[in-house]
């Protein structure tokens, strides 16, 4: 199994991910980047490595490598079966994965302690950001959004990897530890791509991607300081209810405010990929809603009215049509100044001036040319 993942899978683009270049995965596809798709494909299969790994070292202890091993490489098999079909390519990973899971020497105890009440909890805060973020990958992937396919259901495999082992985790499964690091690398291996390559599909904002790496902190100061899997004296049942209560609340806001931050991506395309030569000042609302408004080629649906404006949030050249908030890559023709709308008189830029404007006649210009000369 680790020699097969080490070889045939791309772990290596963890690394090597971070240094390809722009391509056409098929002619249909526009020419843009998939380092962020590349690095989490790595990080992906390396979370399977790193489970086959452990199980190696220390098959008795470790139920939690095991756990991990069969989670990504099963999620995955299911996630792009569902949503694209069936690949045979698969079975260069399920088939060792069987004779591991025959092999596999018992592991006792099941648990090692009580459910980790701060797992339970990041968990949480993760789970309504990353539904929404799955629902989005597997809707591209079932319409082959810019013929990509697999790189949207791999996309949703990974994020919901990410719940399962959390929730293991939360169950405190036997070596959950291994769990715990696994899912804080992963996600903030996923928050710096993001940060990195901020144009990429598959990528989110400056706030939502550092959402992701406070999110993979939380794991790690939970494991130094807050993993404590027995307790001497049980607080009172009145205590841990109004805790439990009070939490709630507290959960959703986290949840919803992170989910938030990520209302405008940038454009991971050309500005129109049927017209590859159009800049981004060549465009306008309805070269975007072209496609955006009818999901043509799988292009997503905005989640706003389709007359919003740009008014109070960074945009370029006091544009208030879709490329004043969706941010277009540079090297693709986009902007590279940025301005901010509040500080200018937006309601001139959305409006015409309220006086007549008289043109300019021939005669006047030819006066206005003597004029000049004379002085």
């Amino acid at each position: 199994m680790v020699v097969v993942l080490l070889l045939f899978s791309p772990a290596a683009f963890m690394v090597l991910g971070w240094f390809t270049d722009a391509y056409r995965d098929t002619a249909a596809a526009s020419e843009v980047s998939h380092r962020l798709h590349e690095i989490v494909f790595g990080i992906f299969f390396s979370l399977a490595l790193v489970g086959a790994v452990t199980q190696l070292l220390s098959p008795k202890r470790n139920l939690a490598g095991l756990i991990q091993l069969t989670v990504t490489l099963v999620t995955l098999s299911i996630v792009v079966t569902s949503t694209v079909a069936w690949q045979v390519g698969l079975l260069l990973y399920l088939v060792p994965l069987a004779a591991v899971l025959i092999y596999a020497a018992p592991v006792r105890p099941f648990r090692t302690g009580p459910i980790w009440r701060w797992a339970v909890v990041l968990v949480l805060i993760a789970a309504f950001p990353f539904g929404v973020e799955i629902d989005g990958l597997v809707a591209r992937a079932l319409s082959g959004a810019q013929n990509h396919t697999t790189h949207w259901s791999a996309m949703a495999a990974f994020m919901l990897v990410l719940i399962l082992l959390g929730g293991l985790v939360a169950l405190r499964v036997s070596g959950y530890r291994v769990l715990a690091l696994s899912v804080a690398g992963a996600a903030a291996g996923y928050g710096a791509a993001s940060l990195a390559f901020p144009y990429d599909a598959s990528s989110h904002n400056l706030a939502y991607s550092v959402g992701l790496i406070l999110w993979s902190a939380a794991w790690l100061v939970g494991l130094a300081y807050l993993d404590h899997p027995t307790r001497d004296k049980p607080r009172p049942i009145v205590v841990r209810v109004v805790g439990r209560v009070a939490l709630v609340p507290v959960v959703l806001i986290i949840s919803v405010v992170w989910l938030s931050t990520d209302s405008q991506p940038n454009v991971p395309h050309r500005p129109d990929p049927n017209q590859p030569e159009l800049m981004a000042a060549d465009v306008d609302r309805a070269t975007c809603l072209n496609c955006h408004a009818t999901s043509n080629d799988g292009a997503p649906t905005p989640p706003h009215n389709l007359d919003r404006t740009c008014t109070d949030q960074a945009c370029w050249g006091g544009r208030t049509d879709c490329a004043g908030c969706h941010r277009i890559d540079p090297a693709l023709g986009g902007p590279v100044d940025l301005i901010e709308v509040s500080a200018l008189d937006s309601l001139a830029i959305q409006k015409p001036p309220q006086r007549d404007v008289t043109p300019l006649a021939e005669g006047d210009l030819a006066l206005i040319e003597s004029v000049g000369s004379s002085g």
